[in-house]
């Protein structure tokens, strides 16, 4: 016979002891009661609570003044039985299946969908867990129970902010990265940052595949186009900087990552999005892609910014920036191909610019010198222009000296170039 103080429902047994049973079931005057008023004095304030007490779910005062009592409600008792029956199931399912244990814990988690949305110890949602080991197939098969059962699972994110899309493009799970895209969350590349300050497109360029970034940017672009996702999301996203300072298009730029970047300005081309290609770090020295990508040597995806006309040199505009990178010699060559302070150079027909050298090996670079060449040649307003180099690279760090050396230089101005460096 059972105890006075306990009671069975189907095979569970609970005991009484030490729960105070609460019932959520609002009284049949709730739709009367007063709703309380922030103005009202405080002993209406206390009426008020008083009623509360009164309608509200009651504990035995000796269970209310005990310090193990365990509070539960009966829907909590309900979701305590359903589990029991759940896991007493797949007892005997265990058995009848001949011990096929997949099939098992299918048929668990088709009872148990609302797990999905709970962490561990770590901040992992089971689908979370799966992605961060690269366990694919278990993900696929969480990610199918979670869309029938559990859509919310599919938005859970992690203790540091990550959610299932930056771990499966983190990962590089390209079948999962597509599974979660038709699931309906390719938005979430532009509207979920992490604790790092990072987006998938960060992601992507950091070290993604091209496939990955491709169905990425095919998904914003469908968007996009259904007018589900603003411009200015997918604009703020390629733009915005994570916690060092850094957008996806300085990570490209730094990664020579030459295919993103074309991926990126065409998918910009078809969907009439201007972003700044010359944007700034927000912290650190400061550098834009094009800096970052010479400093570490990237020629490539220097190249590219240059060549597609996103960027340009100035060293009048940006000689603070160029003070703080140290170029190798074929980044140098290629900057100075492109710098804008030099292109007058480029239509000096050969015997100017051979008086130009000569000159200049007599007289120096002085405003006499530059008021003879506004005589000889007035179709050359520009040529003070040169004057300014040569005052940077004079005044200014070895760098800045070397840029504008291999700038002459790769314009046919060795001569003047040799001056430049001393020679």
């Amino acid at each position: 016979m059972a105890d006075e103080n306990e009671y069975e429902t189907d095979c569970v047994i609970v005991r009484t002891e030490n729960i105070a049973l609460q019932d959520h079931r609002p009284p049949s005057d709730c739709g009367a009661r007063k709703q309380p008023d922030c103005h009202e004095n405080v002993g209406a304030q206390t009426e008020g609570k008083t009623e509360r007490q009164q309608v509200g779910p009651t504990i035995a005062p000796e269970l209310e003044k005990s310090s193990d009592t365990i509070v539960v409600t009966r829907q909590h008792l309900e979701a305590m039985r359903r589990y029991y029956m759940a896991v007493k199931s797949a007892y005997f399912n265990y058995s009848t299946l001949d011990a096929d244990s997949a099939l098992v814990l299918q048929k668990l988690f088709e009872q148990t969908p609302e797990v999905l949305s709970t962490s561990n110890k770590q901040g992992y949602s089971p689908i979370e867990s799966a992605l961060s080991q690269k366990k694919w197939t278990a993900a696929t098969h969480l990610l199918d129970l979670a869309a029938r059962k559990n859509p919310r699972a599919l938005q859970h994110r992690t203790a540091t902010g990550d959610d299932a899309l930056m771990l499966a493009v983190t990962g590089g799970g390209e079948n999962v990265v597509e599974k979660l895209i038709n699931l309906g969350c390719g938005s979430l590349a532009c509207m979920h940052y992490n604790a790092s300050g990072r987006n998938v497109l960060h992601m992507c360029a950091l070290g993604s595949s091209d496939t990955i970034l491709h169905k990425i940017l095919a998904s914003l672009s469908d968007l996009l186009k259904s007018q589900q996702l603003a411009p200015k999301c997918v604009t703020a996203a390629l733009c915005t900087s994570d916690c060092d300072g850094c957008t996806p298009l300085h990570y490209m730029a730094r990664e020579n990552r030459v295919s993103m970047q074309k991926a990126v300005h065409q998918f910009a081309q078809q969907n009439l999005l201007r972003f700044d290609w010359d944007v700034r770090q927000t912290t650190g020295d400061r550098l834009t892609p094009l800096a970052m990508a010479a400093r570490v040597n990237a020629v490539d995806a220097c190249r590219f910014l240059l060549q597609q006309g996103l960027v340009g040199i100035d060293l009048n505009d940006h000689i603070d920036l160029w003070l703080q990178v140290t170029l190798s010699d074929s980044a140098r060559s290629l900057l100075g191909r492109h710098c804008k302070l030099l292109e007058p150079i480029n239509d000096l027909p050969p015997e100017n610019l051979q008086k130009l050298q000569d000159g200049l090996q007599q007289k120096g670079l002085t405003d006499e010198f530059l008021l003879q060449l506004r005589t000889h040649w007035p179709d050359l307003p520009q040529l003070p222009t040169v004057s300014t180099v040569l005052l940077v690279s004079q005044n200014y760090c070895s760098s800045c000296r070397l840029v504008a050396w291999d700038i002459l230089k790769s314009l046919g101005a060795a001569d003047l170039a040799e001056l430049l460096e001393g020679r």
